[in-house]
């Protein structure tokens, strides 16, 4: 075994592992004295940075609304830090949040993505995360929250087979009620995303959407029922309306107040200028 300064030698030198590469976003995995954390970076699009004056980062939405899963006992990652960087007017040009890297996890988009596979065990696995999914929904309405992204790429799939499950690794946008919102109006914005959008007619059957809804109803098929005759017909346009009026208020207008009044709290920085976010 090497000596303590060898180790943390070899630490620093080892590169980030990059999960994700896109023109406004860059996930990657760093070494830490801790373990392994995710850090996602975001950078503003050009023609859009007067949307970000006054107003939280999305790593600082997202820290935040992280911390409220938590504190409600819904399965999420766990959150770290986040980093702002900010113009002269005050808008911002780039964000990053660190969180506790999952051994052994992965996208349940890319799970479902994939063709329905023919080995018994691998059929049991797509079974298993697909009721670990509406269970995740229903944990999460239960508690009062509304995720206002809940499709299948901000969730990981873990656990398969002692014990498969899903948490919640992405909330860019998130509304928090005092009561529970399954099976009512502002829990079906959720349904429609994870069950009924165009992007699930690709990676969900029929009877696939049907078992997520029995989990998410908790074996109601009454109540899954009259869920699938309000949403299945819904028009896409319906719901991205209705969403982005609930969610705006709650991340954008509530969260201004809670800015001034101070009321946003978590291991966070801004900074005026360049700079690389330092993991320590």
């Amino acid at each position: 075994m090497g000596r303590p300064e060898e180790t943390e030698s070899r630490r620093k030198e080892t590169p980030p592992r990059v999960i994700k590469d896109e023109p406004f976003t860059r996930v990657e995995v760093v070494e830490s004295g801790k373990g392994p954390l995710v850090r996602k970076r975001y950078l503003t699009r050009p023609r859009l940075w007067w949307r970000t004056l006054l107003l939280p980062s999305r790593a600082r939405r997202e820290y935040r609304n992280l911390s409220i899963l938590k504190e409600r006992g819904v399965p999420c990652v766990e959150v770290v830090s986040w980093r702002e960087e900010r113009g002269a007017l005050s808008q911002v040009r780039s964000s990053s949040l660190t969180t506790r890297f999952l051994e052994g996890c992965r996208s349940l988009k890319s799970f479902f993505r994939e063709e329905s596979p023919v080995d018994p065990a691998a059929r049991r696995a797509r079974r298993a995360y697909q009721e670990a999914y509406g269970r995740a929904l229903r944990r999460l309405h239960l508690a009062g929250v509304l995720h206002g992204a809940a499709s299948t790429r901000n969730f990981l799939a873990l656990g398969y087979p002692e014990n498969p499950r899903v948490v919640i690794c992405d909330v860019p946008y998130l509304a928090a009620f005092p009561c529970s919102i399954l099976g009512r109006w502002a829990g079906g914005l959720d349904v429609y995303d994870s069950v009924f959008a165009p992007g699930r007619k690709r990676e969900l059957s029929r009877g696939e959407k049907y078992r997520i809804l029995l989990a998410y109803t908790g074996g109601d098929r009454a109540l899954a029922r009259r869920i699938w005759k309000r949403l299945s017909r819904r028009p896409r346009w319906r719901n991205k309306l209705e969403k982005a009026v609930l969610v705006a208020w709650d991340s954008y207008v509530l969260m201004f107040f809670r800015l001034l009044a101070g009321k946003v709290q978590g291991p966070g920085r801004r900074i005026r200028g360049g700079g690389r976010e330092k993991v320590e």
